[in-house]
């Protein structure tokens, strides 16, 4: 017998919830759960479903047959009953009790709602429990919302599920009212704030404090663009705080958006700076939109260049007056140019000062000096290579170099300290005008300078410290043989030995030999150059006559060998000796001599 069987002893009973509560009964009859469905929900009203609960087979039965019932329940208040009832669908997961509940009126969900019992033995997810809120009437929902307390202590809402649901309130006066009563990051107060009209907007703008810039501007760009210029132009004090360019806003908005702007940004109170930026980071499809002939002259370079989101591109052969005022939209990494090329960045320089240089280092962090900062450090560069002979060997060209940095730079004086530029000390070119930096800007340097002389290195590091590896270095010895090996060069810890004309005592070194110098006077290995992978075949130290020989080639020190500072220490001793009973002039002396060998020293 199946279910049609059963459908007809149904129609000819009188007591047809004894038939449908009999699981003897049911028993004789070959039915699915949903066949039994239908039926309980053509013969039974639903109270008498919700009693099917209180005979053993149907309270102990499977979660498929419960579900059957549950689903089958039309009345509300009879199905919070069910619902509410301990221990009843515990076999029954928390999804289908959900799509229960979100059938029930909005006075029964607000009943079960505040049933924190309920909630807690259920253990609902949160995007369930969203659900059921979001079911509700938008008075109620509102209304449930405002009791934060209540809200978070019992269903532990985090800020991404609650702005979801404050966000797609109708009302913004209810979207406001509702930030005010939770603890809403910059994210998360961002996104509901976007869902609001303009003007709301732009109060919850000037209102919340932790918006960053990236929160404003993704809440500006959906603004209609005669609001959006109409808050610039309101709120000119506000977006100079928040650092809130214009037109970085507005090189984020679609194209119909920017060519709205462009087509009326003459006729706004902006000064001719701020349009120009504006025009100058339109999209490259909106420019080519635009008769040229229907803008000022101020504003023709502005929409020559291209741009790339809110940068302006660097084209090297367009004309440099074009880029005018543009200097904080522009970036370009000349490391690998030409002369050529570098000559006419150096022309876009003159008239950009403060664009940004950029360089990077092995670990591909970027920094920057500026425009004015690249012009004077590559034509110091210049000048040290102009020194460099056709015909100085690798070796000889190390050597110039080195020496040249070390006469130029200093290590940071501020490093560890308040006021220590982490970045502008290792910005290259920033290094050679402010003259000083950091061990890997300074190595990085010295690495840049040999490339331009063709000579290739790697940048080492060992314990906070880093430095330069050559491979397959030749050196000339002594007997007038050639000698081939890896050997090891540090910048930073020659550069005092340059300033004063010493020997630089950490020029071609092994490992072996470098690590020695790691161990401090109290003994301890300070493992500066510490690599044993990196550096296991740098084998090659040049002997000390050889490195005098090799300096003296280049004018680095005398013919005999003997570098500079001796010079200074005879003339230190010389008046000592005439000063001997003359302790303030022998002061005055030596501090006159220490001025022609480091003229900084004795001014500071």
């Amino acid at each position: 017998m199946n279910s049609e069987d059963l459908k007809n002893v149904l129609l000819a009973s009188d007591d047809k919830f004894s038939l449908l509560s009999n699981h003897q009964t049911l028993s004789e009859y070959n039915m699915t759960v949903g066949e039994f469905g239908k039926l309980i929900n053509e013969f039974l009203t639903d109270s008498e479903k919700a009693r099917l609960y209180q005979i053993e087979y149907f309270k102990n039965a499977n979660p498929y047959t419960k579900r059957c019932i549950m689903d089958n329940i039309s009345d509300s208040n009879i199905l919070l009953g069910v619902l509410e009832e301990p221990g009843l669908l515990d076999n029954i997961e928390t999804s289908y009790i959900k799509d229960a509940i979100i059938r029930l009126s909005d006075e029964d969900k607000l009943q079960i709602l505040h049933n924190k019992e309920f909630f807690e033995k259920k253990e609902f997810f949160n995007f369930e429990i969203i659900k059921i809120i979001d079911s509700l009437g938008e008075k109620n929902k509102v209304a449930f919302l405002s009791d934060s307390k209540f809200v978070s202590d019992t269903f532990g809402l985090n800020e991404h599920d609650l702005k979801d649901l404050i966000g797609k309130l109708q009302k913004d006066e209810d979207k406001m009212s509702l930030m005010e009563k939770y603890p809403f990051s910059g994210y998360s107060s961002f996104k509901i704030i976007q869902t609001m009209q303009d003007s709301n907007k732009e109060k919850m703008l000037l209102k919340h404090n932790e918006l960053n810039f990236n929160d404003i501007k993704q809440i500006l760009i959906t603004f209609d663009v005669n609001n959006l210029m109409a808050f610039f132009e309101r709120n000119g004090e506000f977006c100079k705080n928040k650092d809130v360019e214009p037109y970085a806003v507005i090189a984020d908005m679609s194209a119909d958006k920017q060519l709205q702007i462009a087509l009326s940004l003459t006729t706004r109170d902006f000064s001719v700076d701020t349009k120009r930026k504006i025009f100058a980071t339109l999209s490259n499809e909106v420019k080519e939109k635009l008769n040229r002939e229907d803008y000022p002259q101020e504003f023709q370079g502005a929409l020559n260049v291209k741009s790339k989101s809110k940068y302006v591109l660097v084209e090297l052969g367009r004309n440099p007056q074009d880029y005018a005022g543009l200097d904080e939209l522009m970036s370009i990494n000349p490391e690998k140019f030409s002369k050529e090329q570098k000559e006419q960045l150096k022309q876009i320089c003159l008239v950009c000062p403060d664009m940004c240089i950029d360089n990077t280092h092995n670990n591909g962090v970027v920094f920057s000096s500026t425009g004015k900062e690249f012009i004077e450090g590559e034509n110091w560069i210049e000048s040290v290579l102009s020194t460099i002979k056709p015909g100085f060997s690798k070796a000889q060209k190390i050597a110039v170099i080195d020496n040249a940095i070390g006469k130029r730079v200093s290590y940071s004086p501020n490093f560890d300290t308040e006021v220590f530029e982490k970045w502008d000390n290792r910005a290259l070119w920033r290094i050679i005008s402010r003259g000083y930096g950091v061990c890997n800007g300074i190595a990085r340097l010295e690495q840049y300078m040999l490339e331009q002389v063709g000579i290739p290195s790697k940048m080492i590091s060992g314990k906070n410290h880093a430095f330069l590896k050559f491979e397959n270095m030749e050196f000339e010895l002594a007997n007038g043989e050639k000698a081939t090996g890896t050997t090891i060069v540090d910048p930073t810890w020659n550069l005092a030995l340059q300033r004063y004309g010493c020997k630089p005592n950490h020029l071609f070194l092994s490992y072996e030999d470098i690590r020695k110098r790691d161990i401090a006077p109290d003994g301890k290995d300070t493992e500066a150059h510490k690599n044993d992978e990196e550096l296991k075949d740098a084998t090659f130290t040049l002997d000390e006559q050889r490195l005098r020989e090799l300096c003296a080639s280049v004018g680095l020190a005398r013919q005999d060998g003997q570098f500079p500072v001796l010079n200074f220490i005879e003339k230190s001793k010389k008046i000592d000796e005439v000063c001997a009973n003359e302790p303030e002039r022998n002061i005055d002396g030596q501090l006159k001599l220490i001025q022609k060998v480091c003229p900084e020293f004795a001014q500071c």
